[in-house]
């Protein structure tokens, strides 16, 4: 009994030794962690490129970061993105589709192509992307701001109205969609709203990006209101 006994814990020790050393974690190759470091340095770097609209050298790192192993969606799409910015089309909805054969859950993937397919025209695909973008994440504020868009330019502005409330109500800070509201206000001959959502955008928008369009929004309530 008492060698029995001593047998059953020298083969418990010895499943609690083998057990320790599999679950033991294998430390990556020094190539490897270089690798992983200068990817990740490429993206940030990447990112912060397309943040200040330097879209060619984003491209660029996102390219590199792909070639070394970095071909996530996320990748692909911001890539996609850029390209888009570009004007490179083709390339932006390829490296898009891409990310979404990654990820095919990937909202931000599907809201971005259902972006480029509206602005190219293209707004039953565009519909089908943002659709199914929402389907994925019902509180994507940017899809429903971009749907009230495909849907203004399909001539549905009531649709339209309703998306951009819904983006608001998600989040309220989001003031594009203002100037989108007042595009679409104006255009079915709804004034007070309009001039409301255009002096609304223009009392938030303060990026050096928003430059073009807020002197456009100026104008078109300097046109409202004289009128």
């Amino acid at each position: 009994m008492a060698l029995h006994t001593r047998n059953r814990f020298l083969l418990l020790a010895l499943v609690i030794a083998v057990s320790g050393c599999a679950a033991a974690p294998k430390a990556k190759p020094p190539e490897e962690a270089q690798d992983l470091r200068s990817v990740a340095a490429l993206v940030k770097s990447g990112n912060l490129n397309f943040s200040k609209g330097r879209y060619g050298e984003a491209a660029a790192e996102f390219t590199k970061a792909i070639e070394k192993g970095g071909g996530t969606a996320e990748a692909y799409t911001t890539r996609g993105r850029a390209y888009f910015e570009m004007g490179r089309y083709d390339e932006a909805l390829a490296d898009v589709g891409r990310a979404i054969d990654l990820a095919p859950r990937s909202d931000t993937a599907y809201n971005t192509r259902g972006y480029i397919l509206g602005y190219l025209g293209r707004n039953e695909d565009a519909l089908r992307d943002l659709d199914r973008a929402l389907e994925i994440n019902p509180r994507h504020e940017g899809a429903y701001n971009h749907r009230g868009l495909v849907r203004a330019a399909m001539g549905q502005p009531e649709q339209a109205l309703a998306d951009f409330d819904r983006a608001l109500a998600i989040d309220p800070d989001y003031y594009e969609v203002y100037a989108n509201q007042g595009e679409v206000y104006e255009k079915i001959g709804r004034r007070k709203e309009a001039v409301q959502a255009y002096q609304e955008y223009l009392r938030r928008a303060s990026a050096p990006r928003d430059a073009g369009r807020v002197e456009k929004v100026r104008e078109r309530l300097r046109v409202l209101q004289s009128g």
